[in-house]
């Protein structure tokens, strides 16, 4: 990283990354949604992406800088190579205004969760949108499994802002994942 600092170079971003091993993330997330599953208020509703624009998601999670505009637009494509996995990935509604967003990838073995905000200043609200939508994803992903669609994921990879949005980091903790080593993008004015 030297070696680029001393020829213009900035980092421009820098991410946390953390793996779970999915059969933990499984059990983990049953447990707490067969607790807490009948406090999640009857109004929300998770839709996938397929069916919106990246702008909604956008609103959602650009204060918190997760992911460049332009990325999220590239990922959100159809056929966009190692984009997003568009009925997974969803924006968590509250009757009509969106105050979540789930955005993952999945290749190979491994489901990338690259976006996981509930923007809601209630801590309690904020941990039913994320139980929401991580259940969710890993029923549709074990119904997707048992039609013969998709092979067995064995490892969740969460990403969050070294310094911005923690929320992901503490999730992947609370659920047993370990910390892999930080990432860096480096960009060059021209």
């Amino acid at each position: 990283m030297d070696i680029l600092r001393t020829h213009g170079f900035e980092c421009a971003r820098s991410e946390r990354s953390f793996e779970v091993a999915y059969e933990d993330a499984w059990q983990r997330i049953m447990r707490l949604h067969e607790k807490h599953g009948r406090r999640i208020p009857a109004t929300w509703r998770a839709q996938p992406i397929r069916e919106l624009s990246p702008e909604t998601a956008l609103e959602v999670i650009g204060s918190h800088r997760l992911l460049p505009p332009a990325q999220v637009r590239g990922y959100w494509q159809r056929n966009s190579p190692g984009g997003f996995t568009l009925d997974f990935s969803c924006v968590l509604f509250d009757g009509e205004r969106a105050f979540g967003a789930f955005l993952g990838r999945r290749m190979a073995d491994i489901c990338y969760v690259d976006v996981q905000v509930v923007r809601e200043p209630n801590p309690v609200l904020r941990s039913l949108g994320d139980l929401f939508m991580m259940y969710r994803m890993l029923i549709l992903h074990d119904e997707a499994l048992r039609a013969g669609r998709d092979i067995p994921c064995r490892w969740l990879r969460f990403r969050s802002g070294e310094i911005e949005h923690r929320q992901t980091a503490n999730l992947a903790l609370r659920m047993g994942g370990r910390e892999l080593a930080p990432q860096r993008a480096m960009s060059k004015r021209l």
